[in-house]
């Protein structure tokens, strides 16, 4: 692709990225017509406001590009070098902390998964059997031991919740707060490797202040959490030794396909990657990795197999049960259906206008491809299950982040529209964590 044919796409997809806020605008004034009370309009309702922001938003951040556009670009704007890294990254994961523990607090019981979880690692109620029981379990034996009795935030005990349960469902968000946090610096140790330090703190910010993922998956007593975590400790183990050596290759090999077999004890779908990452394995080590990736994941699925045969006398019962619940008899229906395209169309929403700088990170690059591979696979085949949830994509979005992020540093983080785009990140994504 020609330097002129980029350009071209770049700006179609800043159009088209910008449009959907214009229209949002004018229904929105639309609606203002017909109400006679414009102030209950905007206060009964308060996000609606950020509907006139996020307009003004998109309208600046067209003529900022736009206008870089009539001017040569500068490459001194790309090279971007932090002042102290490690202060932006320990802020970073202080604040995404802070704001997962106050949406824990803060936020009322309603979504029975949870309780289906919580109760499920600890007496394994509803007649499920070992569905996750490597981890789940354990996670609740360690967090009973060190904070059992938890005291409840009210906001739990306002749902109808008997004190224990509510004590429990908070006591096992705050892990799931802890994990989470956790996997931002993970996350910081991939981008590092994979595209470098401005980069790899510009993921963290983005997905430390999601309001999406932080009211979403985050702060909920959901297996997507711990599942999450070891599956970028997976990734952690992949790209840090690509370049290390060959005993450290090997060690890590096995590590990596450990962690994998840790996040799909704790999610079974977390198996959908294990194609991709034999695929990138393939691609960037010697078949031998191939092996040991092997050896470590299946040492973990054999112990998980036999522990999920005695109470079902079939060993992955409550994975099978699952699976032909969920696929096979396609009960999952009874929760709603979505279109395929619906996850698209939530990536593109919860992301925020970073969506804009997307092209300037898809380049013939070895990290480009290894998460492309990752993303695409996944994504497709949850856009066939009819029925979505935000929670089910959500290992993904740290991934989306790095791509943004480097997207950002490519456009120019001393740009005027790459500044103003990070700023109305981190107003929406605290602000409506804090007020919503």
């Amino acid at each position: 692709m020609s330097w002129m044919d980029r350009r071209y796409l770049e700006d179609g997809w800043l159009i088209l990225c910008l449009v959907p806020y214009v229209t949002d605008f004018v229904l929105t004034f639309a609606l203002l017509a017909q109400s006679g009370d414009y102030v209950r309009f905007f206060t009964s309702k308060w996000p609606r406001a950020w509907i006139i922001v996020n307009f003004l938003v998109a309208l600046l951040l067209f003529l900022l590009v736009w206008s870089r556009r009539r001017r040569p670009q500068n490459i001194e704007e790309l090279r971007v070098e932090w002042a102290k890294p490690r202060s932006w990254l320990a802020i970073s994961l202080c604040v995404g902390f802070i704001l997962r523990l106050y949406a824990a607090s803060a936020m009322h019981f309603g979504d029975t998964d949870e309780i289906v979880y919580v109760l499920h690692a600890r007496d394994l109620h509803l007649g499920r059997g070992f569905v996750y029981p490597l981890l789940q379990r354990l996670w609740w034996i360690v967090w009973s031991i060190l904070f059992n009795p938890m005291p409840a935030p009210s906001a739990l005990l306002e749902s109808h919740l008997t004190p224990d349960l509510a004590s429990l469902l908070f006591a096992s968000r705050c892990l799931n707060v802890l994990l989470s946090t956790f996997s931002l610096g993970l996350l910081y140790l991939i981008g590092r490797k994979l595209f470098g330090e401005p980069t790899a703190i510009l993921a963290v910010v983005l997905q430390s202040i999601n309001r999406f993922m932080i009211t979403g998956t985050e702060s909920h007593a959901y297996s997507e959490n711990p599942g999450n975590f070891f599956f970028l400790l997976s990734l952690v183990l992949i790209v840090y030794w690509l370049d290390s050596g060959e005993r450290n290759r090997n060690l890590a090999s096995f590590l990596s396909g450990v962690a994998l077999a840790f996040s799909f004890s704790c999610r079974f779908v977390m198996g959908i990657f294990i194609p991709p990452i034999l695929a990138i394995r393939f691609l960037l080590f010697r078949r031998s990795y191939i092996v040991r990736f092997l050896l470590g994941f299946l040492t973990v699925a054999v112990v998980e197999g036999y522990l999920e045969s005695i109470p079902t006398a079939l060993p992955f019962g409550g994975a099978i049960w699952l699976i032909y619940t969920n696929i096979v008899e396609g009960k999952n229906v009874w929760w709603g259906v979505q279109p395929w395209y619906a996850y698209l169309q939530w990536i593109y929403a919860f992301v925020g206008f970073a969506i804009v700088f997307l092209p300037y990170a898809i380049r013939r690059t070895r990290a480009t491809y290894i998460l492309g591979i990752l993303i695409l696979p996944f994504l497709g085949v949850f856009s066939l299950v009819p029925h979505k949830e935000l929670r089910f994509i959500s290992c993904l979005f740290p991934l989306i982040h790095l791509l943004l992020a480097q997207g950002l540093v490519k456009a120019g983080l001393r740009t005027p529209a790459v500044s103003l785009t990070v700023t109305h990140a981190l107003a929406y994504g605290i602000l409506m964590t804090l007020l919503w």
